[in-house]
């Protein structure tokens, strides 16, 4: 099986490697059909090689990549119960032990020896993947294959927003227009907020939020964000979901908090990050949470309100390539071209 391996810094290796198979009694093997690119996939090219340490881990990095696919059921493992050969379905790609206290608990993206396919197994950019029952689902019959491989980072934001603790009424305020950004605002409406409000320094991008839900919009490149969002709110946000990375949107994001208010971050960030006033953030008594892949439990939840188009992450995607273009009309593009958001790539 011809695969393409990251070895970051912008640096690749074409290698075929064994097609995997059916090996444990829980094994599912599915044939690939879409793999989306994410930005982390985007990071682990361009970047220094990144590798997530864990006795789960299968095989040795480096890795391939990609984590957001769908794909039809190829072959199953003697135990497996609720799935079958030709059947339609996607994965978590989370690698967690089942045993840890979190895991038992159900909060199996904070496993004490988490990984995920990718950094700790081969990836979906590929035509065959190997995983274990308890991570697929059925994608129903309103969801398309393309559809479908969005379910993962729309559960990205959507468990952020959910763990933000967010009630039905609340203003949320969203830094960030790519994927996870625009998905964020999204649950926010799904999830009961009466406003919401999405900040970054593209129109286009912005353009697209408005057209997908988003009540207001601010360019923070040509407009104060901290006054606009106050004459919006008159008082502040009541959930922030930081999905930019940037310090600026850092110490924006503690402006436009009113009192008790909780900004919850699912941003990666590639620098430091610091609380640069703390005269500000300190009397605002602002709870401060991260979010981890916090769609455990959630996925089937957010296929069916995908399915019902009440969340519409389709609407992200800038383009469709061939697996054999993953690098040139993938990679690179979305290095360059800020303009694409999401990029599907086809794999069989």
């Amino acid at each position: 099986m011809k695969v393409i391996k990251f070895l970051g810094n912008r640096q690749v290796e074409h290698v075929d490697i064994p097609e995997p198979q059916v090996e444990r009694d829980t094994d599912v093997k599915i044939n690939v059909r879409y793999c989306g690119i994410c930005g982390s996939d985007v990071g682990a090219y361009a970047f220094p090689l990144m590798e997530v340490p864990s006795k789960l881990a299968r095989g040795k990095s480096p890795y391939v990549q990609g984590h957001e696919f769908t794909g039809v059921v190829e072959a199953v493992g003697k135990a497996v119960t609720k799935f079958k050969v030709g059947d339609r379905v996607t994965a978590e790609p989370l690698i967690y032990c089942g045993e840890c206290e979190e895991c038992q608990k159900g909060n199996y993206n904070l496993c004490n020896d988490i990984t995920c396919i990718g950094y700790g197994a081969d990836g979906a950019f590929c035509e065959h993947i190997v995983v274990d029952e308890r991570n697929v689902h059925l994608l129903p019959e309103d969801v398309d294959f393309k559809v479908g491989a969005l379910v993962e980072p729309t559960g990205v934001a959507f468990g952020a927003v959910y763990d933000s603790g967010i009630k039905e009424g609340d203003v949320c305020l969203v830094f960030g227009a790519g994927t996870i950004g625009i998905m964020a605002m999204q649950s926010a409406k799904a999830l009961g907020a009466s406003k919401t409000i999405i900040v970054d320094i593209d129109d286009a991008r912005l353009a697209l939020a408005k057209e997908m839900g988003a009540d207001y919009t601010i360019n923070s490149k040509n407009e104060d964000c901290i006054a606009k969002v106050m004459e919006i709110t008159k008082v502040g946000a009541d959930i922030i979901i930081e999905a930019s990375g940037s310090q600026i949107a850092f110490d924006n994001a503690v402006m436009c908090a009113r009192k008790h208010a909780h900004l919850q971050i699912v941003a990666m960030y590639h620098n430091p990050i610091t609380i640069t006033n703390q005269v500000a953030f300190m009397p605002k008594d602002i709870h401060l949470t991260m979010s981890t892949a916090a769609y455990n439990g959630k996925f089937d939840h957010i296929l069916d309100l995908m399915g019902k188009g009440i969340l519409t992450p389709q609407k992200l995607l800038s383009k469709e390539i061939e697996l054999k273009d993953l690098i040139e009309e993938g990679m690179e593009k979305l290095l360059t071209d800020k303009s694409l958001i999401k990029i599907m790539v086809k794999c069989s």
